[in-house]
């Protein structure tokens, strides 16, 4: 099992980047998570002394207390800096909603690797990066780039792009249709959409409120499945042999795969 379980289970959550400021990211990403996380939730940032009435951190490693995970919205070239900073934290995973890397040509994509590369030092675990974020439903944790209307349910949804995978949650919230898991993983540095499946298939159990939930789904919005995972992928070129990497699971879960292709 590749996906750790600082990613999804919560804990003590850094929110690096998080600002008073409601034109930045970082600003509707801690008030996504500061809406409904029972946890502790630490706001890091070099010049505020609170961000939403929190007290904020300059950086994570002067957070007193343990951090499971580190949400990251800073501009991409400061990532390497914050990842070394994490390292040295002891931070478990992280999610990287920062875009400008391997999306944006060689340069980019040399930082991405400069950025998996400190990261590996100490095992830090990433989802993305220049994704959506993610919700766990048993942590109550909605770690989103901005708040996405979303509720607790029997499906899981692993999408690679956020505006697909954000309208899929919006259309299944306006049914009455809920989610355990969704993570919107992005550029899929470090973990992949198969670890993703692994992770889902082997905790999100079928049973027949599923199959209501996808059929009522489906029978609304024409997206092709029967049960359990919806994943969409953005591209064709993302680097796996999708049936290969769906042998191994698809006797415990239905899935929705959802395949936009590009000419």
């Amino acid at each position: 099992m590749r996906v750790t379980v600082g990613v999804v289970a919560g804990g003590s959550v850094a929110v690096i980047g998080a600002t008073n400021n409601l034109t930045k990211w970082g600003f509707s990403t801690f008030s996504s998570l500061l809406s409904l996380y029972p946890g502790e939730l630490y706001p890091v940032n070099r010049g505020s002394a609170e961000v939403r009435g929190v007290k904020a951190f300059a950086r994570v490693s002067e957070i007193p207390g343990p951090v499971d995970l580190a949400v990251i919205v800073v501009p991409a070239e400061e990532v390497p800096a914050v990842m070394e900073d994490c390292v040295d934290k002891g931070v478990r995973a992280g999610v990287i909603i920062s875009a400008g890397f391997a999306e944006t040509g060689p340069e980019g994509r040399a930082l991405q690797e400069r950025v998996l590369t400190i990261a590996r030092k100490a095992r830090i675990r990433l989802v993305g990066p220049n994704c959506m974020g993610m919700w766990s439903a048993r942590a109550k944790m909605s770690a989103f780039m901005f708040p996405l209307p979303i509720m607790e349910g029997p499906l899981a949804l692993v999408s690679q792009g956020g505006n697909v995978g954000g309208s899929l949650v919006i259309d299944a919230i306006q049914r009455g249709i809920g989610f355990q898991y969704y993570v919107s993983c992005g550029g899929t540095a470090d973990l992949q959409i198969e670890d993703y499946l692994d992770y889902v298939s082997n905790r999100v159990m079928p049973d027949m409120s599923v199959r209501g939930a996808l059929e009522k789904l489906w029978s609304a919005s024409a997206v092709p499945g029967t049960e359990m995972t919806a994943e969409q992928l953005e591209c064709a070129t993302c680097g796996i042999d999708l049936p290969e990497a769906l042998k191994s699971i698809t006797d415990k879960a239905f899935m929705i795969v959802i395949q936009d292709f590009q000419d």
